[in-house]
């Protein structure tokens, strides 16, 4: 097999870099040669990355933001690269080049599904549309795009009633109850360290809490990918 050089600009969250982190690492020990370089858009990008997006990298997955000023540099440099392009966008401008619609599709779906299985399988799938890998990669695996969340609780819950059963069960159900409403981003990445401290401070003043998180991004391909859209 060989190496394969993955580039990656997100403008929406940091907290995927975390997760590609751990993907990669995870492939690496399972004898999988890849290599990812990644950077947020809401740090400044050195000029080092940017040379070896240019001259380096085999394959870049962008999912960028175009109010920052490093989307003119992104751009100008992607103009001049013979790489596959994969641009996952909510609805802005698309980026993509070298790449057919079906791979794109594949590949938004590892995205927008998220979660650490569904990462490592995309960083497979890229390294297999490179053709440095031989390998038959899973389909995107289906991850709830909406759900109710506890720290406490050994898996996500599809109703209140549920989550009531099971709260009242663990934590007792007093008199107030408040909502929290988060992205799910916070919760498929793992960074949901400020809304757990949320709960806690909310279950030390003796109120109930209903943590849940929900989706917000494109309208573009949501139905394709079942996520129901309100306007």
């Amino acid at each position: 097999m060989k190496r394969t050089e993955i580039g990656f600009v997100t403008g929406y969250t940091g907290a995927i870099l975390k997760l590609l982190g751990k993907a990669t690492s995870e492939l690496n020990e399972q004898g999988y040669p890849i290599g990812v370089q990644a950077r947020y858009q809401a740090v400044e990008i050195d000029d080092e990355f940017w040379d070896w997006l240019k001259n380096e990298a085999d394959a870049i997955v962008v999912n960028v933001h175009s109010s920052f000023e490093s989307y003119d540099v992104l751009k100008q440099v992607l103009s001049g690269v013979n790489v596959p392009v994969f641009s996952v966008e909510y609805g802005g401008e698309s980026l993509s080049k070298n790449v057919d619609p079906e791979a794109l599709a594949t590949l938004t779906g590892y995205f927008m599904y998220g979660g650490l299985e569904n990462i490592k399988n995309m960083l497979l799938f890229l390294a297999n549309y490179c053709g440095n890998i031989k390998l038959e990669v899973p389909e995107p695996k289906q991850i709830p795009w909406h759900g109710i969340y506890h720290p406490d609780a050994p898996n996500i819950f599809n109703s209140l009633e549920a989550y009531q059963k099971w709260y009242k069960k663990s934590k007792g159900w007093s008199r107030h109850t408040i909502g929290i409403l988060f992205y799910r981003n916070s919760w498929i990445e793992d960074d949901t360290a400020v809304c757990d401290a949320l709960i806690r401070a909310i279950e030390r003043r003796n109120v109930n809490v209903i943590p849940v998180f929900s989706y917000l991004g494109m309208k573009v391909g949501m139905k394709e990918l079942g996520i129901e859209s309100i306007d």
